[in-house]
């Protein structure tokens, strides 16, 4: 199996009525779809839905969005999911907290040791606008 955090980020600027040019970038979030794996699609895509507003189409300027995908060990993958749930579930006193994995092995130790790749992808919005 395979595990992957997807995310992502925007740029773009746009010129006010004074002419001056204000740029402007921000993240994207993909809530709870941004833990995904392949367990189920044996082979076929994954994908992930969020929803963000950049601007009207009209006033942006040099816009761009870059989709990041992180493929990683399943010990990380379990870690930003049990730090995800438990923010979701901080103040609830009807919910039972994740226990963060941990693969450091030493005595008082906490933790884990993983790797992880990114891939990255930049769109040009004007470029699919046309």
């Amino acid at each position: 199996r395979n595990f992957y955090m997807l995310g992502g980020n925007y740029l773009a600027s746009f010129t006010t009525q004074e002419g001056e040019q204000v740029a402007f970038e921000g993240s994207i979030f993909f809530e709870s779809g941004q833990f995904l794996n392949d367990a189920v699609a044996d082979g076929g895509a994954l994908s992930g839905r969020s929803e963000f507003f950049i601007g009207e189409e009209e006033q942006l300027e040099n816009a761009r969005i870059t989709m990041q995908v992180a493929h990683m060990e399943e010990i990380l993958f379990q870690q930003f999911r049990s730090f995800d749930l438990n923010q979701d579930a901080d103040g609830n006193p009807f919910v039972e907290y994740s226990i963060a994995p941990n693969n450091i092995l030493d005595e008082g130790a906490v933790g884990i040791f993983a790797g992880y790749q990114i891939t990255e992808k930049e769109i040009v919005v004007d470029e699919l606008m046309n």
